[in-house]
């Protein structure tokens, strides 16, 4: 929370934490650390063997995720959901298993394969800004797959490099993907230990550019291991050197380095934020801002297009709102299993849209 930088050093038997001044703040001694995270409270998770502990700073273990010992065959990424829920890849039992705040496994997802929803040794994952997707990639399939909050399989992008008339084509696939992060604007970053670069795509896998080379062209990374955005940097750990590059992504919004404003210094915008819980059973709560006040719509609809319930259709005042959806449609019948669109369009008095918003959420009997 305070900026620090926790760093494992499975060479040296420790996980380093520095501040970004690079001064020393704390030795955690772990015997071959590979992975490492924080909670919401400032506890240092440390992956280690068949375990991942949660230590204090001064190197007291907490708790254990799971059972404990065994609980692992590899865990070589983590991450922290804003709901405090522990998000794990094991890489030699090829699954992800998530955990709450406490380190009680919740569920599982994955299995050994190249089939739609499984993996050969899953080594990062990462989730979207909203927290409605999870990013995994499947280095030895060389792809990224995409899944709900539930652990069902959404889509994948991604393949093995290829040539085309003795040339290499390396935009959009993979050779040895290893880590992930996404940016605030939904951009998905992959570090690739063959090719020794960092590739920038969209959340449907689109390239979009490389982070590779220098001014002189010179290669920038070797074996980049992992990635982590703070504010508008990219931080990058890469075994040539021991060190930690870092990038700076300039067309990152400024909320994103000062996401703490003075609230009297905030705009009146339009939101539509994502429906909480999700996924959802019997019922779900959609909130919503309007800057203005205007004719408001609110809709679900199926993947297939087909509009299931219309929430809200009448004029609205400015400011917050909450609907609740209890899962049916417009004919009083429970809706199926599966994803469903909830999308806000809002016109001013002269007819003329001035907001438009699509969110997915998950329906789960």
């Amino acid at each position: 929370a305070d900026g620090d930088l926790c760093i494992s050093e499975p060479q040296r038997n420790r996980v380093r934490v520095i501040s970004r001044e690079n001064h020393a703040v704390a030795n955690i001694l772990v015997s071959k650390p590979l992975v490492v995270g924080v909670t919401h409270d400032n506890l240092v998770l440390i992956g280690h063997g068949t375990r991942i502990d949660a230590y204090s700073s001064n190197g007291v273990v907490q708790f254990s995720l799971g059972a404990g010992e065994n609980e692992f065959v590899s865990p070589n990424d983590l991450v922290v959901g804003k709901s405090g829920n522990i998000y794990v890849t094991d890489g030699k039992q090829h699954r992800v298993k998530v955990y709450d705040s406490a380190g009680n496994r919740i569920f599982v997802f994955g299995e050994t394969g190249n089939l739609p929803g499984q993996f050969y040794f899953p080594s990062g994952l990462a989730l979207n800004s909203d927290e409605s997707e999870i990013f995994v990639v499947d280095q030895g399939n060389s792809r990224i797959q995409v899944f709900d909050m539930a652990g069902n399989q959404l889509r994948e992008f991604g393949q093995v490099t290829y040539e085309i008339d003795n040339v290499g084509v390396f935009e959009g696939t993979f050779s040895r993907p290893q880590a992930i992060e996404i940016d605030p604007l939904g951009r998905i970053y992959v570090s690739d230990l063959t090719q020794n670069n960092i590739q920038v795509l969209t959340a449907e896998g689109v390239f979009l550019d490389f982070i590779a080379l220098d001014e002189n062209n010179n290669m920038l990374f070797y074996q980049p291991l992992d990635m982590i955005f703070q504010g508008k940097d990219l931080l990058v750990t890469s075994t040539q050197d021991s060190k930690i590059s870092v990038f700076t992504i300039a067309d990152l919004p400024e909320e994103i380095v000062n996401p703490d404003p003075d609230p009297s210094e905030l705009p009146v915008v339009y939101s539509l934020a994502q429906n909480y819980p999700n996924p959802f059973n019997a019922g779900t709560t959609i909130t919503f801002n309007l800057a203005e006040a205007g004719q408001t719509k609110l809709a679900i609809w199926n993947i297939l297009g087909q509009e299931v319930v219309r929430l809200v259709d009448s004029d609205m005042s400015a400011g917050p709102h909450t609907v609740t959806w209890d899962g049916r449609s417009s004919t009083g019948i429970s809706a199926s299993n599966g994803c469903y669109i909830y999308t806000l369009t809002i016109s001013n008095s002269s007819g003329n849209m001035v907001f438009n918003k699509n969110r997915k959420m998950i329906h789960l009997k």
